[in-house]
C-alpha cells in the first residue's frame, strides 16, 4: 500500500510481471469545479461528522486536534453554532471551493466548548437558503500521564 495525502492506492501484482524497483506509475485527477447548481441540490445532504461527538474522532491525527466535519457546503457559508441556552458560542466564515468545513470545537475565544448540545445554523447566502442541524457533543476526561 502507498499512501499519498491521504489517499490508500493499491498496486497488485500480475503473475507474469513481476512489480520493480524501476516501475514507474503516474495518474491523474479532475480538477475539483464549484458547481451551484449541484450546491443547491446538495443543501438537503448538509451534515455534521461524527455525532454524536465523543470525546474523539477517528479524523482526528493528535491528541489535541479535536473536531467536527461539516460536510457538501456550498462555496460561501455562515456557520453560527448556540449552546441550547440560545447564546452563540462561534461563527465560522466559509468561503472555499470544498465542500468540507472543520469546527475545532472551539469558542470565539479558543477555549473548547463544554459537553452538550448544541445548534448549527447554517446561512447559504449565495443560494438564499438556511439549514439548521443539532449536534451532541460528550468531551472526555482528561488524565495526565503523570502529576
Amino acid at each position: 500500500y502507498i499512501i499519498v495525502d491521504g489517499i490508500r492506492i493499491v498496486i497488485t501484482q500480475n503473475e507474469n510481471i513481476p512489480i520493480s524497483e524501476n516501475d514507474l506509475y503516474r495518474f491523474t485527477t479532475p480538477k475539483v469545479i464549484y458547481d451551484e447548481e449541484q450546491a443547491k441540490f446538495d443543501v438537503e445532504k448538509i451534515n455534521v461528522f461524527p455525532n454524536p461527538y465523543y470525546g474523539y474522532s477517528s479524523l482526528e491525527t493528535q491528541k489535541l486536534g479535536n473536531f467536527v466535519m461539516i460536510n457538501h457546503l456550498p462555496k460561501k457559508a455562515v456557520i453560527r453554532i448556540f449552546n441550547l441556552a440560545g447564546h452563540l458560542v462561534r461563527t465560522l466564515h466559509k468561503d472555499s471551493d470544498s465542500q468540507f468545513y472543520l469546527w475545532d470545537l472551539q469558542n470565539e475565544h479558543q477555549v473548547l466548548a463544554a459537553s452538550g448540545l448544541y445548534i448549527l445554523h447554517i446561512e447559504m447566502p449565495d443560494l438564499g437558503k438556511v439549514k439548521v442541524l443539532k449536534l451532541a457533543i460528550i468531551l472526555g476526561t482528561e488524565v495526565p500521564d503523570f502529576y
